[in-house]
């Protein structure tokens, strides 16, 4: 299933991204240079910390179960980001609130992508190959009409 979010009053996505389950296999070795990854997983920030290993320096982990290893994260050079939790038997915002929330910051401009160029979805492999090279200055966006 893609990932994708679309801001208020644009018709392109800022990120569009193939989904991984966390069950299937080291993501970290699969994934590199993301510049966010939402972490959804509740397993004592194993997960969070191993999503930092995909991000870009300066990239930003928003783990809505809590942070990742502090530590961890500053050596990575990345933005370990998570929304605050009351205390363990107080009632807290739900994932769904929380989600909600990360769609509206990205509608604000929190989450700034820059985008070089947008192509068809039919020019994907061109796509790939330029990613490749090195020598794009943003993100290529694939448009699935």
């Amino acid at each position: 299933m893609p990932l994708a979010h679309w801001p208020a009053g644009r018709d392109q996505p800022i990120i569009a991204l193939p989904s991984l389950h966390y069950t299937a296999g080291p993501f970290e070795e699969k994934l590199e240079g993301l510049d966010v990854v939402v972490n959804t997983v509740d397993d004592q920030g194993q997960t969070a910390s191993r999503a930092l290993r995909t991000l870009r320096r300066d990239g930003a982990l928003v783990s809505i179960t809590g942070p990742a290893d502090a530590a961890k994260a500053e050596a990575a050079g990345v933005r370990n980001l998570a929304p605050q939790r009351p205390a363990p038997n107080q009632p807290g915002l739900s994932t769904a609130t929380i989600l909600t929330r990360i769609g509206e910051l990205a509608d604000a401009g929190k989450y700034r992508v820059h985008v070089e160029e947008t192509l068809p979805l039919a020019q994907a492999a061109q796509a790939w190959e330029r990613s490749r090279s090195g020598r794009t200055r943003g993100k290529l966006v694939l448009a699935i009409d």
